[in-house]
């Protein structure tokens, strides 16, 4: 599986934080974020492989302050590598996410130059405005965000999204969604996906996020 937090500012840093390392503990081939526009700087974009206490804190502060995306990965396609963790670019200052996975021939990632399947669907947007970039992916069964670091918009696709409003009025919000490495994109509800994502939900809801099946 793979896991996307979707923070907005304001969410306290301890939050935040907790949110980060529970979505890598149960996806530890890397993780990456993204925030939008910030003073001296046209958008943030960091990303490793091996996050440490400094990388955690960091991604606190900065995502508790501005707001921003938080992906931690499973390697479901390609390698795990620093070249396949996202987000990735997409052209027009724009990053793509993707949680879930596409069917592609196995030869795909190699003929496109690609290190996964979130980065050929990275490609095949990049020429693309965002709403037909939404559309085109809307299309597929894997979700993805479409962040554009220039406006701070943030686009979803796709279905499986579960929503916190951490002060019941939507003021602040996480949204995040978590797939199966082992089913793929598992209906909710499924058998499969309650075994293997009940733990995880668990957690999550332990930090005071709404979850469901």
């Amino acid at each position: 599986m793979c896991a996307i937090l979707i923070i907005k500012s304001g969410l306290s840093r301890e939050v935040v934080e907790a949110g980060a390392r529970t979505a890598f503990k149960h996806n530890p081939h890397g993780i990456g974020y993204s925030l939008a526009s910030i003073p001296d700087s046209p958008g943030v974009v960091r990303r490793t492989l091996v996050p440490d206490d400094a990388f955690f804190a960091r991604l606190a502060d900065e995502v508790s302050g501005h707001g921003g995306v938080v992906h931690a990965r499973i390697a479901s396609s390609g390698e795990v590598s620093e070249e396949g963790l996202h987000p990735f670019e997409c052209g027009g200052g724009r990053v793509l996410y993707m949680n879930g996975t596409l069917s592609l021939a196995s030869d795909s990632l190699e003929k496109l130059g690609a290190a996964n399947d979130a980065q050929c669907a990275a490609m095949l947007v990049s020429s693309l405005p965002d709403a037909e970039a939404t559309g085109l992916l809307d299309k597929f069964s894997a979700r993805f965000v479409l962040h554009n670091l220039r406006t701070g918009e943030i686009f979803t696709t796709g279905k499986g999204w579960h929503d916190k409003n951490t002060c019941g009025c939507g003021a602040y919000q996480i949204k995040f969604a978590m797939s199966s490495a082992k089913t793929g994109n598992t209906a909710p509800g499924t058998v499969a996906a309650t075994e293997e994502l009940a733990e995880d939900y668990g957690e999550f809801a332990e930090l005071g996020y709404t979850y469901g099946f």
